[in-house]
């Protein structure tokens, strides 16, 4: 469509818009694509269900995840995130060459026992983010589709008065 838009724009001389109306169908059929678009994203986001259990069971055997590890470590140290990243890396890569583990070390070293990295999720549930995400995903597809309906109004007009005025 956007080959087809561009090949009724190109060579048009400055002002005669006339031959703009053969792009109004293009047009229309990309705002009737997007909507429809936008409708099947919105059904599937509300269509949407967490199960509590699975997401519990996912996190519960992982040792953490590294960015929430160093973020808690750095609002309680007042540490550089960047800094605490490349001192992670060089604990868990020192750790990978030993062919042991080393990460109790670094958890150690800020007061940070493994069986108390669940509580990272207790403290900042990942089901109520999904959540908050899935609802701002949701209004914001909302706010695009009327965003949307607002155009096509606004071309339909403009394609009436081209089509009253070139009669």
């Amino acid at each position: 469509m956007l080959a087809a838009l561009l090949s009724i724009y190109k060579s048009v001389p400055y002002g005669y818009n006339l031959d703009f109306q053969e792009a109004n169908t293009q047009i229309f059929d990309v705002l009737n694509d997007a909507a429809e678009t936008l409708e099947i994203l919105r059904d599937f986001i509300e269509g949407l269900e967490l199960e509590e259990e699975a997401i519990r069971a996912y996190v519960r055997d992982k040792p953490c995840w590294s960015s929430d590890l160093i973020e808690l470590i750095a609002v309680e140290t007042g540490k550089p995130l960047r800094d605490l990243y490349a001192e992670l890396a060089r604990v868990l890569h020192m750790g990978a060459e030993r062919g042991g583990s080393s990460l109790d070390g670094f958890l150690g070293k800020y007061g940070i026992k493994k069986d108390d990295l669940l509580n990272l999720y207790k403290r900042k549930p990942i089901e109520k983010r999904l959540k908050e995400l899935l609802e701002y995903a949701s209004a914001r597809l909302q706010k695009d589709l009327g965003e949307l309906e607002r155009l096509r109004s606004l071309l339909i007009k403009c394609n009436e008065m081209l089509i009253s005025d070139s009669l």
